[in-house]
């Protein structure tokens, strides 16, 4: 279940990765990335992965406990219970075609009117938050629709921890939010209503994961989504079990996973909950600084690893716009060092603290400072689908522009950015409100030089 975390701009409130209204926006204006196949190979110890394997396959975010392996047998397939816009609907043959190739299950899209394994439900977020208060997208099982996933809360029909063989389930996506959000939902309910039913803060490079960087299904998630449906693994398994058989398994399936030295990282409700508080849309400034804080302070006591004791830092960091400027820079850039380091300069995580660092130094005048960080933004936005970070990318570089006096350079690279806002936003109108904004935040930092 996705769940909504404050959203973060170094200098403009709206580009905040935060769900707002927002129209559908016309096809033939948004860009949007090629239909892509990603590489199958995972870099992180066989070990960890086992341990994951089975946090995410028998512990529930919600509760109760699964004492089972779960997951659907034979042949799935799936639907719109409505007829969708063209985009959505492409983006779930994207899914498709990506889950059949890449983590090997044997799923189809489903005919009009078909009964099917998996529906997906499109609703306003009003309507999604009365299912379900304070998701941005969720997934339930034994329910072809929300009256039955009601009717069947109370009794535990539709809870998971009590679902063996997996028959039916339904997603609901908010209609009323952008392409992208919209997309970045159905990717991880949908993989939830096949595998994993928990997030794991400790797994940087998974969709399963609360921190809000990965959009689209990672390599290592089709590794998880490929285990829980290889023949070796059967419905019914106890934990141990399935422990039993995850060596040879990953053996096979990621052998370049042998190569690396085990963590033996553990799930941390405590930290989480610093974690959650941090980065809660709800509460105050000053709540949310001081859950970061603590949140720092317990990872690094409890020695729990390089991941959430960034994360943790970055969240203060995040959780600190508006303050003393100078020592979110030296923040951010503690956090770069350390995902670089462990993440490596490629990843996800990399580009968006350097998105973040882009725009602070920008604000600070800083300006070829600030430009030398759009090559590595973009490629990163493209190898990772992100169209908001695509346009913010974009943007930067027309600030620059800007700063250089290339007036035409400025106008071109913001009607570049355009159609990637449109799919990240989903509206001209708001599209429409950043340039704006960032044309204000151009004329100011000018006047300032």
């Amino acid at each position: 279940m996705k769940k909504f975390i404050i959203g973060f701009s170094t200098a403009l409130p709206l580009l905040a990765c935060q769900p707002v209204n927002k129209g559908a926006p016309e096809q033939s204006r948004v860009n949007s990335f090629n239909h892509k196949h990603f590489s199958q190979h995972v870099y992180r110890a066989n070990s960890d992965i086992a341990d994951e394997f089975l946090d995410f396959m028998y512990v529930n975010e919600l509760g109760g406990d699964t004492k089972t392996f779960s997951r659907f047998d034979g042949p799935i397939s799936i639907r719109f219970a409505q007829p969708a816009p063209p985009l959505a609907s492409r983006d779930l043959n994207r899914l498709i075609a990506r889950l059949r190739t890449e983590a090997g299950i044997d799923i189809r899209l489903g005919a009009a009117e078909e009964p099917v394994n998996i529906y997906i439900h499109r609703l306003p977020m009003a309507k999604l938050q009365n299912l379900a208060p304070n998701a941005a997208c969720l997934v339930v099982p034994n329910a072809r629709n929300a009256k039955e996933f009601r009717a069947g809360w109370r009794s535990g029909k539709t809870q998971w921890h009590n679902v063996i063989t997996r028959t039916t389930a339904s997603v609901f996506l908010p209609s009323d939010q952008s392409p992208e959000f919209e997309r970045d939902c159905m990717h991880e309910e949908v993989a939830q209503a096949l595998g994993p039913l928990n997030d794991l803060f400790r797994v940087p490079n998974t969709i399963f994961n609360d921190d809000d960087m990965h959009g689209v299904l990672t390599p290592y998630d089709m590794l998880i989504l490929r285990l829980a449906y290889s023949p070796e693994l059967r419905i019914g398994m106890s934990a141990p079990q399935v422990r039993a058989r995850l060596p040879g398994l990953l053996a096979r399936l990621n052998p370049k996973g042998a190569g690396y030295a085990g963590k033996n990282q553990t799930i941390s409700m405590e930290w989480n909950n610093l974690i959650r508080e941090a980065t809660s849309a709800n509460g105050t400034d000053r709540r949310r600084i001081n859950a970061a804080k603590r949140a720092v302070k317990f990872a690094t006591e409890q020695k729990l690893g390089e991941p959430r004791m960034t994360f943790s830092m970055l969240s203060h960091a995040r959780a600190s716009v508006g303050r003393d400027p100078q020592a979110r820079v030296n923040e951010l850039q503690h956090v770069l060092y350390t995902y670089n380091k462990t993440l490596g300069p490629d990843s996800i995580q990399v580009a968006k603290v350097s998105r973040e660092m882009a725009f602070l130094l920008y604000h600070l005048n800083l300006v070829p400072e600030a430009g030398s960080f759009i090559p590595a933004i973009k490629k990163a936005a493209q190898k990772y689908q992100n169209a908001e970070l695509m346009f913010e990318a974009l943007h930067i570089e027309a600030l620059v522009a800007h700063s250089n006096d290339d007036v035409a350079g400025h106008k071109a690279l913001v009607a570049q950015a355009r159609g990637w806002g449109l799919y990240a936003f989903g509206s001209i109108k708001i599209v429409t409100q950043i340039e704006h904004q960032l044309g204000q935040l151009a004329k100011h930092r000018k006047n300032a030089k």
